[in-house]
């Protein structure tokens, strides 16, 4: 976790938060999953995070990957990290079999 610190703490260093995020953060919260701070938006502002859109190109994108990872989210996250050419900060193991750059926590 030091090393993701570093990373968001460093300002030369761009951070998105994709809105696929906040969707399945909102899924989670309305079946008492997941608790979410009330000022979550202004604190990423704040942070100074760019928010990355969901665009067509990311929905129908999915359907090119190949079938390593059955999460409708995370497969949402990775085509969007292919075609902005990002790296993805992920705990997840099995995202990192993908054709993408992952920084894993």
């Amino acid at each position: 976790m030091l090393v993701l610190y570093h990373i968001i703490r460093d300002k030369t260093n761009q951070i998105f938060v994709s809105s696929a995020s906040f969707w399945e953060m909102a899924i989670k919260k309305s079946l008492w999953r997941l608790t979410l701070p009330h000022n979550l938006i202004e604190t990423i502002a704040a942070e100074n995070f760019e928010i990355l859109p969901i665009v067509p190109a990311d929905c129908l994108g999915v359907a090119d990957l190949p079938l390593l990872h059955s999460d409708p989210f995370d497969r949402l996250l990775v085509i969007q990290t292919k075609l902005n050419d990002l790296a993805m900060i992920t705990q997840d193991s099995r995202i990192a079999e993908y054709p993408i750059v992952t920084i894993a926590t």
